[in-house]
């Protein structure tokens, strides 16, 4: 073993959330050199708004799992890595695979109303289910929901977004979380077996892989709402899917 195999080896199993944290920030990083680029500035604004809300590691740590991090001030930089990657992931894996056009007309004074009064609503919707005994897992998947049947009430034509949300990111997350399962024995110790639902699908925890449909359902829904979002159907045509495939554009009002 070399030097650096001997440096690296004890560092990656000394801090399993980073890695997991940096392959989910590299799958954003192939992403967004592989998408359309009208997809680019939105899928980096989309990381951008989800930052902040790497502060609520404060609340499910260490009831719900209890990860070694790089540094500690309230955040750790692998919650903000995460929360970042995941978000700008989720929002692409929504609006690429829709047969829609999706256009925009943002207006920050709205937009940032709806930014602070979802993320309010939804941590109190969160901690009321908290103290009525749902869990930190149950917590977030309820605030999520609350957030989807809020947006959806005002905007029944964004329902495709949650459906290829819950596919899509649930897929990258749980092959993500899978592979550090596998490369680092001791990586399922992060979890409190006592906060955990239970079962394990493909190998990984049952609260983790409805985390992350409950997340790419959510989180793509809430940045169209932000947005203002409009999706417009494209037929198919005989001139190829590449006609088909959906885009995105700007309107500012």
């Amino acid at each position: 073993m070399d030097a650096g195999a001997s440096v690296m080896i004890p560092f990656i199993h000394a801090y399993p959330y980073l890695m997991l944290s940096l392959t989910m920030l590299l799958a954003f990083f192939v992403a967004l050199l592989f998408c359309p680029r009208e997809f680019r500035s939105l899928m980096v604004l989309s990381g951008t708004l989800a930052a902040p809300f790497a502060l609520t590691s404060v609340l499910v740590v260490p009831e719900y799992w209890n990860p070694s991090r790089l540094a500690v001030l309230l955040a750790g930089p692998e919650d903000i890595v995460f929360a970042f990657a995941s978000a700008g992931l989720a929002w692409l894996a929504s609006v690429w695979s829709l047969r829609h056009r999706v256009t925009f007309q943002p207006r920050p004074g709205r937009m940032w109303w709806r930014y602070v009064g979802g993320a309010i609503g939804g941590l109190a919707v969160g901690d009321l289910c908290w103290q009525l005994g749902g869990g930190p897992i149950m917590a977030t998947i309820t605030a999520f929901g609350a957030l989807i049947a809020v947006i959806l009430w005002r905007r029944r034509e964004f329902w495709p977004l949650v459906l290829a949300g819950v596919v899509g990111y649930a897929l990258v997350y749980v092959i993500a979380l899978k592979l550090w399962y596998v490369l680092v024995p001791g990586f399922g110790a992060q979890w409190n077996v006592h906060a955990l639902w239970g079962p394990m699908v493909l190998g990984v925890p049952l609260d983790e892989v409805v985390w992350a449909a409950a997340f790419g359902a959510a989180w793509p829904l809430f940045v169209a709402y932000l947005f203002d979002a409009r999706l417009h159907p494209v037929p198919q045509s005989n001139r190829g899917r590449a006609e088909a495939r959906p885009r995105c554009s700007e309107s500012v009002s």
